[in-house]
């Protein structure tokens, strides 16, 4: 992996380019990392500056956000499923994507309610913003830098007080979800272990008898032979 490239440093380059976010590892930007190295597919890092313009990343890509990924002359990918299939065509092993259609509707299923619009993320992130955007002008005045900052965050991403209250239940529902989805594939994982320990067994047993039985026949010819 290459060390951080600015945009004009990045845009002549062949191959995969991650833009993300330089000094805050959001969790976007984390788990577009996490896909590229579960895949080992490499890629060069391009700076994207958490709460600026970033207008050449624009002109670049057409968004100013991060995580993007830009392969070769393709068009940047900045939504989650896009970078999984992209990941998925760059190196089709390990498969991430389930070849089941059922298990494939669950598998984006949960990801869009831990990466999408409204989900386990986005939810967290309605509340970090009220947090500030409630403080009292006394605490962080209506003209300060890190409240316009949050303020340009929260036109961005659709916050409003009704969106921020309803988010924590939102929150909670997606986290009891994703535990009982846990517990469902423990219990599965354990199902199926008593399943190969039990055939295990069975055929054990099954080898143990057959070798008994030959033990039987040897022992019934040499009787023979001995008479």
């Amino acid at each position: 992996m290459r060390d951080w490239l600015d945009v004009a440093q990045a845009r002549g380059l062949p191959g995969l380019r991650l833009v993300l976010s330089a000094g805050v590892p959001g969790p976007w930007g984390e788990a577009a990392k996490g896909l590229f190295f579960a895949k080992k597919i490499a890629y060069t890092r391009v700076k994207q500056m958490p709460g600026e313009a970033n207008a050449e990343l624009r002109a670049w890509t057409g968004h100013d956000n991060a995580p993007q990924a830009i392969y070769q002359g393709e068009p940047a990918r900045i939504a989650w499923p896009e970078l999984i299939f992209l990941a998925e065509r760059l190196a089709p092993e390990p498969a991430l994507v389930p070849a089941s259609p059922a298990e494939r509707v669950q598998m984006f299923g949960l990801a869009h309610e831990l990466a999408g619009e409204n989900g386990l993320g986005w939810s967290r992130r309605l509340m970090m913003l009220h947090g500030t955007l409630s403080l009292p002008a006394s605490v962080l005045p209506e003209a300060h830098p890190v409240r316009e900052q949050v303020q340009a965050l929260g036109r961005k991403y659709g916050y409003s007080q009704s969106a921020s209250q309803a988010a924590p239940a939102r929150v909670a529902g997606i986290l009891r979800l994703l535990s009982d989805q846990l517990a469902e594939q423990q219990r599965r994982g354990c199902d199926r272990d008593d399943r190969v320990q039990r055939d295990d067994q069975r055929r054990a047993a099954r080898r143990q008898a057959g070798e008994g039985a030959e033990e039987e026949e040897v022992v019934g010819k040499n009787a023979g032979h001995a008479e």
